[in-house]
């Protein structure tokens, strides 16, 4: 019998080191964890309400470790139990000001999010990359709160178009008919924000857009990019499938898309 079912176990099991020497990893990553964390730590003076909300993290590498450096007040989301376990134990015995919650979003469950904004005054960053209905729950949680900070993954491989794979309320990327199929378009978050009065100041290689609301970008210097200006193909994807964008998007525009 196989012990170790996943390389999340095993990488899971070697994170234990890290109930000991966690503080030292945020401080590592904070100046080391590539342009989301030199973009963040440059941003954290200017943001007002230290809160965030992450969906989708794993327990070493996370967009809002400098946040939680800075004692924000933070709350992770993961639909992995033992994931979430690991790190409430670490946040107890290094008493972070953070904490994480083993769930599954959908449209149907947004209260803990509408809780936590409720309790922290508004929302100071919220990151999102769950691998699917990623528009919908950004579009759901701007009805109740505006975060001074969006970071969410787009999906390179949808080009310049402003589409969504359809809401599904059970959505596993690892059940469609391709590993590329999934999430939205630069467009269609563009679209969805720009007329919120945010400004889009970052791509990071192709995977994370950064947005902020115009006035604090404005206080932190950020230039503002018009849409597909700011464009990049996700080189690591272009790697892993051996394809660029364009040879992507014809494996799947025959699939179901949702203009937005």
């Amino acid at each position: 019998m196989n012990i170790f079912p996943s390389h999340r176990y095993k990488k899971l099991l070697s994170s234990l080191i890290y109930l000991f020497s966690y503080k030292k990893l945020l401080s590592i990553r904070s100046q080391n964890n590539g342009e989301e964390s030199k973009i963040l730590q440059d941003i954290v003076p200017y943001i007002e309400n230290k809160s965030f909300i992450e969906f989708g993290f794993d327990i070493d590498e996370f967009n809002s470790m400098p946040l939680i450096k800075n004692n924000f007040e933070g709350l992770l989301i993961e639909s992995w139990s033992a994931e979430v376990n690991l790190f409430n134990l670490i946040a107890k015995v290094h008493k972070l000001n953070t904490r994480a919650f083993n769930d599954f979003l959908s449209l149907d469950n947004l209260e803990l999010i509408e809780l936590f904004v409720k309790k922290a005054h508004g929302l100071g960053v919220l990151s999102i990359d769950i691998d699917g209905n990623d528009y919908w729950i950004l579009k759901a949680i701007l009805k109740f709160v505006n975060p001074e900070v969006i970071i969410v993954e787009y999906n390179a491989s949808f080009l310049d178009k402003s589409i969504s794979t359809p809401y599904d309320k059970s959505f596993d990327i690892s059940m469609q008919k391709s590993s590329i199929y999934h999430g939205a378009s630069l467009m269609a978050f563009y679209n969805m924000l720009s007329v919120k009065g945010y400004s889009l100041v970052a791509n990071t290689n192709g995977i994370n857009l950064f947005f902020m609301q115009q006035t604090l970008a404005q206080k932190a210097n950020m230039q503002a990019y018009e849409g597909m200006e700011i464009y990049k193909e996700n080189g690591l994807r272009n790697y892993g499938q051996k394809s660029n964008a364009k040879e992507q998007w014809l494996t799947i525009n025959n699939l179901e898309f949702t203009e937005v």
